[in-house]
């Protein structure tokens, strides 16, 4: 067949001889390789079957060639698989600080402040402020201890401001939120940095007229500073700020509530003001043009039983604006405080020294500016004043409470009247406020109540009472029911008068037990060999044979020394003496009684009591003198004529008469 005649037949024939010969060239390059891998003995074991069987091959050292009739996909696959996507844009960085105020984009590398904050400048501040900087507080504060200028009062001023709002932004500015740490740290720094211009500062930052995040938590911060550093600029301005808010504030006043400012300022007063400030927002709230509700929150801040508070109470209570509630709440105030004072005075311990002590009990701490204020004239006077026109011993309880603690004459003499007034109601109303181990008055007391109609239940007639002098009744049925209604009364009175006695027995022995308390207190000083020096201070002469195991005795004024010398104090002297001894009753009583002819005997099977009471008027002086006798055991009974361990108590009171009646 001649390939001219059939061109495209050669043309088939030469394409197939061609291909022929490239794939002979690639088996061959794959037999060398086939070779060379099998040259090495870890690669020939690759070959093998797991069996361990060799692998079929074709022309000996070939592999079995290539499954001809089946394309190869590979190539294929690999063509159309799909490019790889493009890496994503970078993510857009937030704008800096130097877009949001207007100006280029911050390219640059943030600057880097110094480490030490000694070294910062005023640029370093803001961008440390701008930046959150944790070391800004402490820059600060290194600031205003190191740098007392008004430059760097002015740079702290600048730290507490807000970031600027650009008026041409097309967005409404974000609010940003208030750094409290800073605006603490920027208040103290301004507090040490002590000028005139880091004064005026804080004045605006309580006023609110200084631009911060937060003026009211910085207005805070700010009297706080300031109140701990108590001096007459500040304490005018605290005093502002509580009684007169409306001078701290201007115009441009950003939005604080005063009330909650007012409070902190009264927080303050409560716990550490002075008593000279106390005084002046007493005095101020006395002022009719004081509000309601500042009055109301100055009297929270003054009315605790603080020794502080007591000149202002004082003050408060001489004024009418005061409500009554408040008015007898001072008073059993007030009358706590003069008996803590008065348990000073006389040497008494407290009624049980295993309990802690009251608030009001604090103020024997300065027992003489307690006693200046409630003993003095101007307290007295009001009291007195007060006692004398009280209506009902509903209201004149409480004030005889607190007269009884007053040891001075014209406050005697209105308690004596006092006394006379209600002496018909008896004296149960007032025993449990005035005669008990808690509650100790003051010693001249008993002389008053001395002077009271008193009736021993088992004497012959009534001392101080008007006897019956209406002899047989022969008259007609009127007369009759008056001499009946005259016998009741009399009886009402012998009745009343037995209480008043009672009364008077329960003061005597309460005042034994306290002066008892005070000798134990101070037992070692006294020893039983100084019974001859005890019997020289008692103006009744003690038996030869008395055995003085305890004594205790007051005298005022010159028996008081150091800072109590002072004291506004009435004459008193005051001694008791404690002896037991084995003797009879009877004869006691015959020694004692020899020198004291008027007083009068009082017997019960528990023991026996002589009650004295005198004026002498030519030496000014009035005197009680008691004297009591009893077994160890008062629940065993006493035999007068029986020798027996017996204890006597003597007890002597004497003070200026009161006023005449």
């Amino acid at each position: 067949m001649n390939w001219r005649e059939h061109p495209l037949l050669a043309l088939a024939g030469l394409v197939l001889i061609v291909l022929a010969a490239l794939f002979l060239l690639g088996r061959g390059c794959g037999c060398g390789r086939s070779r060379a891998v099998a040259a090495n003995p870890a690669d020939a074991a690759k070959n093998n079957t797991p069996g361990g069987k060799p692998k079929k091959v074709w022309m000996d050292d070939c592999p079995e060639p290539p499954n001809w009739g089946k394309e190869d996909e590979t190539p294929k696959r690999a063509a159309t698989k799909p490019p790889p996507p493009p890496p994503p844009p970078p993510l857009a960085q937030p704008p800096s600080n130097d877009e949001n105020e207007g100006g280029s984009p911050a390219r640059a590398r943030k600057p880097v402040r110094p480490k030490d904050v000694a070294e910062w400048t005023p640029d370093d501040f803001h961008n440390a402020k701008r930046d959150s900087d944790p070391r800004l507080t402490e820059a600060v504060a290194y600031l205003g201890k190191h740098f007392v200028t008004k430059e760097s009062a002015e740079l702290l001023a600048k730290l507490l401001e807000p970031p600027a709002v650009d008026p041409n932004a097309q967005r409404p500015a974000q609010r940003v939120a208030a750094n409290p740490a800073l605006i603490e740290a920027v208040v103290a720094a301004l507090t040490a940095n002590g000028t005139s211009t880091a004064r005026q500062i804080l004045e605006r930052l309580v006023a609110g007229t200084q631009r911060t995040a937060d003026p009211q938590f910085a207005a805070t911060a700010a009297l706080k500073a300031m109140l701990r550093r108590p001096g007459q600029q500040n304490e005018d301005l605290l005093f502002r700020v509580i009684t007169a808010p409306e001078q701290t504030t201007t115009t441009d006043r950003t939005p604080i509530d005063q009330n909650k400012l007012r409070s902190t300022a009264l927080e303050w007063v409560k716990s550490s003001a002075s008593e000279a400030f106390r005084l002046r927002l007493a005095t101020s709230m006395t002022a009719p043009e004081t509000p309601p509700a500042a009055y109301n929150q100055i009297w929270t801040s003054l009315s605790d039983p603080r020794v502080e508070n007591l000149a202002a109470q004082v003050m408060l209570y001489q004024s009418d604006r005061l409500a009554d509630g408040a008015r007898q709440s001072l008073e059993r105030q007030f009358t706590e405080q003069s008996r803590a004072v008065l348990r000073r005075l006389l040497g008494c311990p407290p009624p049980n020294q295993f309990q802690p002590p009251s608030a009001t009990v604090a103020l024997v701490a300065d027992p003489r500016r307690a006693a200046e204020l409630l003993w003095g004239v101007n307290f007295a006077t009001v009291v007195e004043g007060r006692l004398r026109a009280a209506e009902g011993s509903n209201r004149g309880l409480p004030l005889l409470s607190l007269a009884c603690t007053i040891p001075c004459t014209a406050m005697r003499a209105a308690v004596l009247q006092s006394l006379e007034k209600y002496w018909e109601e008896g004296p149960k109303r007032f025993e449990p406020s005035i005669v008990s181990d808690e509650s100790l008055p003051e010693p001249g007391f008993l002389l008053l109540v001395k002077q009271l109609p008193r009736k021993d239940a088992h004497a012959a007639s009534p001392g101080g009472l008007a006897a019956d002098r209406g002899g047989p009744v022969r008259s007609s049925a009127a007369r009759s029911a008056k001499l009946a209604a005259a016998r009741q009364i009399k009886e009402r009175q012998n009745r009343i008068a037995q209480q008043w006695l009672a009364f008077s027995e329960k003061l005597v022995q309460a005042m034994c037990r306290q002066f008892w308390a005070a000798a134990l207190a101070r037992r070692d000083a006294v020893a039983r060999s100084e019974s001859g020096d005890v019997a020289s201070k008692l103006p009744i002469r003690l038996p030869t044979t008395a055995n003085v195991v305890a004594s205790h005795h007051v005298m005022w004024p010159e028996g008081v020394d150091g800072a109590l010398a002072e004291l506004p104090l009435a004459s008193l002297r005051v001694h008791y003496a404690r002896m037991e001894q084995k003797a009879r009753p009877d004869k006691l009583l015959a020694y004692y009684r020899r020198q004291l002819p008027s007083a009068t005997q009082h017997s019960d099977e528990h023991g026996v009591w002589l009650d004295d009471f005198s004026i002498d008027r030519k030496k000014g002086n009035a005197r009680s003198v008691d004297v009591f006798i009893s077994k160890p055991n008062r629940d065993v009974g006493i035999l007068l004529g029986q020798e027996q361990q017996v204890i006597v108590e003597l007890l002597t009171v004497e003070c200026l008469p009161q006023a005449d009646k």
